[in-house]
């Protein structure tokens, strides 16, 4: 039971093992060839005998079932043969960081140190998207592999992620309890509660190493010197590597703070502020910045706030016509309401003067014309009342009604005009009313003149006039 396999042996009549090419603390790896496929995959085993890991695994395998990203291995398969526990994936050529840093002996260049930073880091965005974030919690060299020619970046080994598999679960807590010294941040050495912080202290751990080449001191070590009053004992990476910039060196040690509200509060602050470096504009010239960057964190030194979308939009064309056609409507409409009520003002204002108006305008009109109202025009209408006699009852050609509100002299008589009337009816129209003051002050009317006689045009003598 949870033997390490041999090579060349087959398990469940169908996969046959090459070569070991790994070991962790739940499981072995083995690189496999797929006798009913013919293709080279990935075979783990669980190699734990506590039934509480036999879940964990499970789920590292429906955790990752379901992921897709050129990151990441693909899951094809999960049984058991036996006792034993099995996990099929892609497989993945190529060594692993901890190999190359190995040969390396000594730093990486701070260039490969960088794209290699960058890929694992937007792993890790993807990871963090899904709800609630899948937090891998193991992020070290050795579950990193650099595959192919073109040296993409895959994280292994999610043996002690959680996710949502993990929710309402106790049984899986006991299961994924474990961390590596020198990556694992203070909360999960604790146990007091790991989220994406948790992988960007861990991706700072891996970024430290690959920029000094010795692992930083682990959490556990720095917590005693803090509570003691020590001296931090992770020291600058510029210190190890004078070579480094200062820029990269800052942002190597903000990932790598004890407190998680003092680092990078997502993978994607950490990447952009990579991306923002000297170097690392030289490597991503042609990336926009600005579609990198989040809300403003809590280390404002390295964010830049997204221009607003909203205030640089424009209102479409037409919104712009509609809106020039209502202002346009408007001041007509206003224009025509000002040239009404102009008009109505002089209508109801009348002649300046209304002595001028002649008195014998309304004795022009002939006898057989139905009667009519003829009312003089002044700055206050008068009443109805005075309208003259119409000349269904005319007077005698004796007598010639005068109003007794403005008598007149016994030598003056009105004389008609050109048209005159004839000798049984001379209509004199009632003088005026006097005009009550108005608001403003105007020239006070003068009584009206009586005309001046004249002979009538046909040479007829004038009918004597009896006054009253």
């Amino acid at each position: 039971m949870n033997n390490i396999l041999t090579d060349q042996s087959i398990v469940s009549n169908r996969y046959q093992i090459v070569r070991s090419i790994g070991r962790g603390g739940m499981g072995a790896v083995y690189e496999t060839i797929d006798l009913r496929l013919q293709t080279t995959v990935a075979l783990k085993q669980r190699t734990t005998v506590d039934d509480t890991f036999r879940d964990a695994f499970e789920r590292e395998a429906r955790m990752l079932a379901k992921l897709r990203h050129p990151g990441l291995p693909i899951v094809s398969d999960h049984f058991f043969d036996g006792e034993d526990q099995f996990l099929v994936m892609e497989y993945v050529a190529g060594p692993s960081l901890e190999d190359v840093l190995a040969n390396q002996k000594g730093p990486l260049d701070e260039a490969e140190t960088l794209r290699i930073a960058d890929q694992l880091l937007e792993i890790l965005e993807y990871l963090h998207a899904y709800s609630p974030p899948i937090i891998h919690r193991d992020i070290k060299p050795q579950n990193i592999k650099i595959s192919g020619e073109s040296r993409r970046v895959v994280l292994l080994d999610f043996g002690l992620a959680k996710g949502s598999a993990a929710v309402n679960s106790p049984t899986l807590v006991k299961s994924i309890f474990g961390y590596t010294r020198s990556y694992a941040p203070p909360e999960q050495v604790n146990n007091t509660g790991t989220d994406q912080r948790t992988d960007v202290y861990s991706l700072g751990a891996t970024l430290y190493h690959m920029l000094t080449g010795e692992a930083p001191a682990s959490s556990e070590m720095r917590m005693f010197a803090a509570v003691n009053g020590q001296s931090d004992p992770l020291k600058v990476p510029t210190e190890l590597n004078p070579r480094l910039s200062r820029d990269v060196s800052t942002i190597c040690i903000t990932a790598l703070a004890l407190s998680q509200a003092q680092r990078y509060q997502s993978a994607h602050m950490m990447r952009t502020a990579l991306r923002l470096t000297t170097l690392g504009k030289r490597l991503w010239p042609t990336t926009s910045t600005t579609e990198l960057i989040q809300p403003p964190p809590i280390q404002p030194t390295f964010q830049v706030p997204p221009p607003s979308t909203e205030l640089l939009q424009t209102p479409p064309a037409q919104d712009q016509s509609r809106r020039t056609l209502v202002i346009i409507a408007i001041a007509v409409i206003a224009l025509v309401a000002l040239i009404g009520a102009g008009a109505a003002f002089v209508l109801m204002r009348g002649p300046t003067n209304p002595t001028n108006v002649p008195l014998s305008l309304t004795a022009a009109l002939p006898t057989d014309a139905p009667p009519t109202r003829t009312s003089i025009p002044s700055a206050t209408s008068l009443p109805p009342t005075h309208t003259p006699m119409p000349s269904a009852t005319p007077l005698p050609p004796t007598h010639t009604p005068v109003p007794s509100a403005t008598p007149l002299p016994p030598t003056h008589t009105p004389v008609p005009s050109a048209t005159p009337l004839p000798p049984t009816y001379t209509p004199v129209p009632p003088a005026p009313k006097p005009t009550p003051k108005p608001p403003k002050p105007t020239p006070k009317p003068k009584p009206p003149r009586p005309p001046e006689p004249q002979p009538p045009d046909n040479g007829d003598p004038i009918p004597p006039t009896i006054a009253p």
